[in-house]
């Protein structure tokens, strides 16, 4: 037997959902009005490192143009650890509302989780990409007591020696390996990484001759290139770097192979559409000042002008590319 309305019954009903509804538009209305004008409030930028290294540097410049821009406080704190999966999950779970921000790079976005047995996050979903920040090629050196002056030198030496020749790396997962292992992969060599904690430990290593080669940023090894401690043998990125413009990229000998440390900018996921354009809008502004170019050159960067769409879509594209080349040659998960 069907339930049977009243009239009194229905016109509780209906008065009840027309209250539900306007407390809801109510609602609506007051979120918009609170993130129309974005920001009205300090702005946090999360950087998942240390402070004092490359990505600290370009976020406390990225962060006083910021500021200027959108007239309000912007302030970095560095939550470092776990390879940048601490900082990065502090955004995370931040209120999606455009006031917690996160610098992230190619180890947030790809090494951390695809090291991971159980990935804690995943770098696409749970965050809101807004721009990608700049690109920061590396480059390839050699002890000069190597008899290689281009990379096909390097690959011929390392095919007639299989597993003689030692890269030094930043640790197992880093960046430094993985791009290494991507040449190994691509040029068919055996170049055995390896690990030592962190770059400034692994540079040392180099410069001695207790390993042969190693990939770094430019802007670390270039010192030791001018001096001739250090032998540039070919820079990774797409294009030639203004630094080194007569040094050859991976990719002119093998077309498939890029390896770019890149930094972005992001939100947790879920950032209402107006603040998510309101904060690309601002941030294609600050990387557009004269300071944001001049530490571009400084690092002999690029600097990326990209819709958050386009960002997502290079996002998700490296890290599977990252994740397949690390499930390939095999590094350890933990």
């Amino acid at each position: 037997m069907f339930f049977q309305w009243s009239g009194v019954t229905m016109r509780k009903y209906i008065f009840l959902g027309l209250i539900v509804a306007l407390f809801g538009e109510m609602g609506n209305v007051q979120l918009h009005a609170q993130t129309a004008d974005f920001p009205t409030r300090v702005i946090k930028l999360v950087v998942p490192y240390s402070a004092g290294g490359g990505t600290d540097i370009v976020a406390r410049r990225f962060a006083r143009e910021l500021e200027k821009i959108g007239g309000h406080p912007v302030i970095v704190e560095n939550r470092a650890g776990a390879g940048g999966l601490i900082g990065t999950q502090n955004v995370i779970n931040a209120d999606a509302d455009g006031y917690t921000l996160l610098i992230g790079d190619n180890s947030t976005n790809s090494f951390v989780p695809a090291l991971a047995k159980v990935p804690r996050y995943n770098p696409v979903s749970d965050l809101t990409p807004i721009s990608l920040l700049i690109e920061v090629p590396n480059v390839l050196v050699a002890h000069p007591s190597l008899q290689v002056n281009s990379l096909s030198d390097l690959v011929a030496l390392a095919k007639s020696r299989p597993g003689e020749l030692n890269s030094g790396t930043a640790g197992v997962g880093s960046f430094s390996h993985v791009a290494t292992e991507l040449l190994n992969v691509i040029a068919g060599t055996k170049i055995i990484c390896v690990a030592y904690k962190g770059g400034a430990e692994a540079l040392p290593a180099v410069l001695k001759g207790e390993v042969q080669v190693e990939i770094m940023p430019i802007r670390n090894a270039m010192p030791y290139i001018e001096v001739g401690q250090l032998k540039a043998v070919a820079v990774t990125s797409q294009a030639r770097s203004a630094l080194l413009p007569n040094v050859a990229t991976v990719g002119e000998t093998f077309p498939k192979y890029t390896a770019d440390n890149w930094y972005g900018i992001y939100a947790p996921a879920k950032l209402p559409q107006n603040v998510l354009t309101k904060l690309s809008d601002m941030t294609d502004t600050a990387k557009n000042t004269q300071a944001m170019h001049d530490t571009a050159k400084d690092y002999g960067a690029t600097i990326k002008k990209t819709t958050p769409a386009e960002f997502k879509a290079t996002a998700s594209e490296d890290y599977i590319k990252w994740a397949a080349l690390i499930d390939e040659i095999k590094i350890p998960k933990n």
